[in-house]
């Protein structure tokens, strides 16, 4: 729910719209009037969002669903519409994204519970991830994006790239277990050089790295 909903490590949770839900479940039947008649349209309650999904729309009625999508945020101004892979959503008219939300979770949680120094990587695939990507230099980690053709995104603000859900899962797997002991750091660099040379070979997951280290902690 672009961080409106958090839950903690200790399972408390932290509802950032809560007062917004009324107006968001009042859109959610309105969508859903409006674009029954579309083909392939689907409306989705995210609890602190609604998204109207039009990727299975004509391309000829996509138009419908965007018109459809203007007319209840000019009804409605406590929300806001911003874009996602293929879906209109329409989200609580407060300054919180993703990435404030990661900044609360980060302070008001995890370096309360957490004796050891914090080293946060945030994974996402998502246009509305790039928020959480932004704000992760500053917090002494870095940001995946996962794209199945990572070497051509140029307008990412994520620091390294994966190619699949499976990738993030044995990227995460060799985190944890490789080298426990060493700087997170160095074991990522010794990620993007295995990638590298597993591309090179036989185009094996490569762990890209999407900008150079003086770049990357020049943010920090």
């Amino acid at each position: 729910s672009h961080g409106f909903d958090i839950l903690g490590p200790d399972g408390s949770n932290y509802k950032m719209a809560e007062s917004f839900r009324p107006s968001l479940e009042e859109a959610k039947v309105k969508l859903e009037e409006q674009l029954a008649h579309i083909a392939g349209a689907l409306v989705e309650d995210n609890n602190f969002s609604v998204s109207a999904h039009y990727r299975m729309v004509a391309e000829e009625e996509r138009e419908a669903v965007n018109e459809a999508v203007e007319r209840i945020v000019a009804e409605m101004p406590m929300l806001r519409r911003t874009y996602g892979k293929m879906v209109y959503e329409l989200r609580p008219s407060a300054e919180w994204d993703k990435g404030k939300a990661v900044e609360w979770l980060i302070e008001n949680w995890i370096k309360r519970s957490c004796e050891l120094p914090v080293f946060p990587i945030y994974i996402g695939d998502d246009v509305t991830d790039e928020d959480a990507f932004r704000v992760m230099g500053g917090l002494g980690g870095f940001g995946i994006i996962v794209s199945d053709f990572p070497r051509l995104i140029t307008d990412t603000a994520a620091s390294y790239a994966l190619r699949s859900p499976l990738e993030v899962l044995h990227f995460l797997d060799h985190f944890a277990f490789s080298s426990p002991s060493a700087p997170p750091s160095e074991r990522i660099s010794a990620l993007v050089a295995g990638g590298s040379a597993a591309e090179s070979e036989s185009e094996a997951s490569p762990f890209v790295e999407r900008r150079t280290p003086a770049e990357r902690y020049s943010e920090r």
